[in-house]
């Protein structure tokens, strides 16, 4: 009689495990997209700051005789 307390207990354990390995596995799904977000961001930034830095040469340089 006591093993039949022990299946439910069993089962309990390993769908808590499973739960949180879902839950740890969407952590990372959301934490890769957040690094992903980041980063084409950052290739944005630096794209338009070497355009600008572009544009300031080349006024820099029309100016000179």
């Amino acid at each position: 009689y006591s093993g039949l307390h022990m299946v439910p207990i069993s089962f309990l354990s390993w769908s808590q495990l499973l739960h949180s390995g879902v839950l740890r596995d969407l952590e990372r799904q959301n934490q890769k997209k957040e690094n992903i977000r980041l980063l084409e961001e950052q290739i944005a930034l630096t794209k338009q700051l070497m355009e600008e830095r572009d544009k300031a040469l080349m006024a820099k340089g029309s100016q000179q005789p």
